[in-house]
């Protein structure tokens, strides 16, 4: 393990005065502060809770994060051969990856670290959720913010909920890129500049002073996609009946702001920089609106899931290391066995969309979605989502670093998402307040 990061995981000692430093909230005894169990498994392959990884400073933004724990080795590979051994701990969209790519897919297993780890304001912001934070319908979110909403969910929406409520810092600006994989396995990149102000997500925020927004942001499209120049600017309201999210867009150099259409940025509106293959409500997993789906909470799975993906943020890798002819190169891949939450989701009657079904796996420490089944009309799964998770222990929080959307039938063409191998770092606790997110300001940025 390099030696900077020879103290990041907390003594057991230092985790209990971490809690001990908590007021008194209702998550009651045996959780973190999050929610999660502290105990590990009864076999020991899920260990305990001890704090995960200490702040530490990002000493190089040029070289970017660098990896805890390099010297891991695999456990053991999952192929489509052995995976009948390890079916307990899969999900149906993992079992149908490695059926179709026999060959060429494997799960690189790791020994499990329970790396997430927040800022004591995010833990305490959490516990005062447990307490007040209500949820009518499925969007009608109240008594919360900062944190996630409802760290002992009762429902599945309030699961959800908890992954669309993370934490944030005060601003956030990343350099996304798409890579769209098509079916001959040639790829494309799509590079895009993002500032987020997760209006829910900072620590100076209360409650009784979101007005509605829940995050705002600006994403400009870089050269050399042919829309380069293309502004958009995003409100995402907390309840849509009480005011919806609202968009717009700019050109660079003509200062011209024009209002977006509603129905463009939600639910199962393709992104057409994605060839059809996103929906607006796959952003980050998740997102959006929550009333066209039935949302219940399953409960709790060992799964492997994509976890600590720090070889995915390797600034000395290229896209084409990265990405191969229908899956992302098994090489740079981490996966881990954790407790997730399960949340099925199934299309409400009398609703439309183009996916019938949704099952996602929530990662018990920080509540980001790390794995989504997706199924047709008819029952069949027909895409799995994944979410390679890492701490960004700068801050700290957990984040994803890159995600995929991989069809399970069909064509072998796919989506990398959240690329940034070739990108400045992700820069967290950037100065963005809501005048930075007007209309105005979007001109301002357009002309400059």
């Amino acid at each position: 393990m390099p030696a900077r990061f020879t103290t990041t995981i907390l003594s057991c000692s230092a985790a209990m005065l971490l809690m001990m430093t908590l007021p008194a909230h209702a998550l009651g005894d045996g959780l973190t502060p999050m929610g999660a169990e502290q105990a590990g498994n009864e076999d020991g392959t899920i260990p305990p809770w001890t704090g995960g990884l200490e702040q530490q400073p990002l000493e190089n933004r040029q070289a970017g994060y660098q990896n805890p724990f390099a010297d891991d080795e695999p456990r053991f590979f999952i192929t489509a051969d052995n995976q009948d051994e390890y079916r307990a701990h899969l999900t149906p969209g993992q079992m149908a990856m490695l059926h179709r790519h026999p060959e060429t897919f494997r799960m690189p297993v790791y020994p499990t670290r329970r790396s997430a780890s927040y800022p004591q304001g995010v833990y305490e912001a959490v516990a005062r959720n447990a307490r007040t934070a209500q949820l009518e319908g499925t969007d009608r979110l109240s008594g919360a913010a900062t944190g996630p909403a409802f760290p002992v969910p009762e429902n599945g929406a309030q699961a959800i909920w908890n992954h669309k409520t993370g934490y944030g810092t005060s601003g956030v600006r990343l350099y996304p890129t798409m890579i769209v994989v098509d079916r001959f396995g040639r790829h494309s990149l799509r590079r895009t500049r993002m500032d987020i102000l997760p209006n829910y997500g900072r620590l100076d925020r209360e409650p009784d002073e979101l007005d509605n927004i829940l995050s705002m942001y600006i994403q400009e499209v870089l050269p050399p996609y042919r829309a380069a120049g293309l502004m958009i600017m995003g409100h995402t309201a907390i309840d849509p009946e009480q005011g919806a999210s609202n968009h717009w867009s700019s050109t660079a150099r003509k200062g011209i702001v024009s209002s977006v259409p509603r129905d463009l940025f939600a639910y199962d509106r393709s992104d057409a920089m994605s060839n059809n293959q996103l929906t607006a409500d796959q952003t980050g997993g998740f997102s959006g609106p929550l009333d066209k789906y039935e949302w219940e909470l399953v409960g709790k799975r060992e799964i492997f899931i994509p976890y600590n993906a720090y070889a995915l943020e390797d600034k000395k890798l290229e896209p084409g290391d990265l990405v191969g002819p229908a899956h992302l190169n098994p090489a740079h891949l981490r996966y881990e066995l954790h407790r997730v939450w399960v949340v099925d989701a199934t299309l409400r009657e009398g609703k439309k969309h183009r996916y019938s079904r949704r099952t996602f796996y929530l990662d018990e420490d920080s509540w980001n979605i790390a794995l989504v089944d997706v199924y047709d009309d008819d029952g069949y799964i027909m895409q799995l989502q994944e979410a390679h998770l890492f701490n960004a222990y700068d801050v700290p929080l957990v984040t994803t670093t890159v995600s995929t959307i991989y069809p399970l039938e069909g064509s072998n063409r796919y989506l990398a998402l959240n690329v940034d191998n070739n990108e400045p770092t992700v820069q967290f606790n950037l100065d963005l307040e809501t005048s930075d997110m007007t209309p105005a300001a979007l001109r301002r940025r357009a002309t400059e």
